[in-house]
């Protein structure tokens, strides 16, 4: 086949692609609309307490009338969502040589994690009609993802320059991103180790991923200057990771607390946590039901209680309602925190380890009892695949497909679990990636495809 015609029809199966998901995601758009949240609040009017990139973002759909807003922000997220998946589908269809049809199957397991959000959980939304950072967090976690594979199999420099510009963008859209780091300069090293110039190499990658995360800083402090006159990065970070802490502990940890404001406010915190409840002494069984009990504990511990109960108590002290009062509450949750961590890691780790195996259930199922065991089962044999192929030197950049990941999963499910809790809203990420990935390998280790081009 001559170059034209071959690229005419590379060019036919991303155009299909294109339309096709286009014509999903418009379409779930228009059956189900756009999805509010209590969260939503927040970016629609640039709180202080939200990184930049989403309200900012929101405020530009603004421009073309507040009535309008919320439904060319759901649009806008609709189209990048199917540009994202077709991008991805088209680059593991080219890294690894496969068929054309591959990019359908890459765009249908996105289209299932779509369906599951809207009819299996409990939400009942698809992300990319919600007023979220997941409206277009999703969409770029995909394109970064994208990326470091071509990154890892021998593209150039300019593909890290354009993953760390899209990580800082993605880390000044919910902070969680910053996993993107973690997992860019992991997979850069494995992909480089016992190769020639590595040092040389993984010093030029740091030094990326660092001139990111100062821009990605740089970028909270102005925003925050521009809009509200203050350099300060968002608030309420801390009243996040406070939230294990209030779980495990106990009522005497108030005399490990030196700050008197600190000690006083933790004692009424925990009387009223107690009430309702949302303490790990009130969870029965094993890691699973204790899983089950912090998740079910945390809005409570932090939303419900917390958060107001600090700031109530930072204006009761005569701090200005608001920014001045949020700015306290994290002051004396960072004091809280320093105070009480130490004497409780026993019970913190507990938690952990509950919170990490709800994660890693919550990425590729939903939890029940028979879809835990499928979820052990899952990884079991992805992991087996996953190695056979590495076996194989002509295979092994699928198998290093893989590897990249469940590498992902796993540290966005550990870190994640460290500061917050695993919810299915935060582990979707890796979601369709982890069933592309083993499609992908499986079909791979059937079928032995070897440098198909069409």
């Amino acid at each position: 086949m001559s170059e034209n015609g071959k690229n005419k029809k590379i060019n036919i199966h991303t155009w299909i692609t294109l339309c096709l998901s286009l014509l999903f995601y418009l379409t779930m758009y228009f059956m189900f609309g756009v999805k509010l949240f209590s969260d939503s609040a927040g970016y629609i009017n640039m709180d202080s307490t939200r990184e930049p990139v989403y309200p900012l973002f929101l405020a530009i759909a603004g421009l073309f009338g507040k009535t309008a807003q919320l439904e060319i922000t759901a649009i806008v997220q609709n189209i990048f969502m199917a540009l994202a998946v077709t991008y991805l589908a088209a680059t593991i269809r080219d890294t690894f040589k496969l068929k054309g049809c591959v990019m359908y199957f890459v765009a249908a397991m996105n289209y299932a994690v779509a369906f599951a959000g809207q009819f299996l959980s409990l939400n009942g939304c698809v992300y990319s009609n919600s007023i979220l950072t997941e409206g277009i967090a999703l969409q770029m976690y995909l394109i970064f993802f994208a990326l470091l594979i071509k990154a890892v199999n021998g593209g150039g420099i300019r593909y890290e320059i354009i993953m760390a510009i899209l990580s800082a963008l993605m880390m000044d859209t919910r902070k969680h991103m910053a996993i993107v780091y973690i997992i860019c300069f992991a997979a850069l090293f494995f992909a480089r180790i016992g190769k020639k110039g590595f040092i040389k190499k993984m010093a030029i990658s740091l030094a990326i991923i660092i001139c990111s995360i100062i821009s990605a800083t740089a970028g909270n402090y102005l925003y925050n200057l521009a809009v509200r006159g203050e350099m300060i990065k968002n608030t309420r970070d801390m009243n996040l990771v406070i939230t294990t802490s209030l779980y495990v502990c106990d009522r005497e940890d108030a005399d490990l607390i030196k700050d008197e404001d600190a000690r006083d406010i933790f004692i009424k915190v925990y009387d009223e946590l107690d009430k309702k409840q949302a303490n790990i002494k009130y969870a029965e069984g094993g890691i699973v039901k204790l899983s089950e009990h912090y998740a079910n504990s945390f809005d409570v511990i932090t939303i419900d209680t917390t958060l107001p109960m600090l700031e109530e108590d930072a204006a009761t002290r005569g701090f200005d309602e608001g920014l001045q009062a949020e700015m306290e509450a994290d002051r004396v949750s960072k004091v809280i925190l320093a105070a009480i961590l130490k004497d409780n890691l026993g019970k913190y780790a507990k938690v952990y380890i509950s919170s990490v195996y709800n994660g890693l259930v919550n990425t590729v199922a939903k939890r029940n009892s028979l879809l835990d065991i499928y979820a052990m089962i899952a990884y079991f044999c992805y992991i087996i695949i996953m190695i056979v192929l590495s076996r194989d030197s002509e295979k092994r950049p699928v198998s290093f497909f893989g590897f990249i990941v469940l590498g992902a999963i796993a540290v966005n499910v550990m870190v994640t679990s460290a500061l917050i809790f695993c919810q299915p809203r935060y582990m979707m990420y890796n979601m369709a990636l982890f069933y592309i990935a083993g499609g992908i390998m499986l079909y791979t280790l059937i079928c032995n495809p070897k440098n198909r081009e069409e």
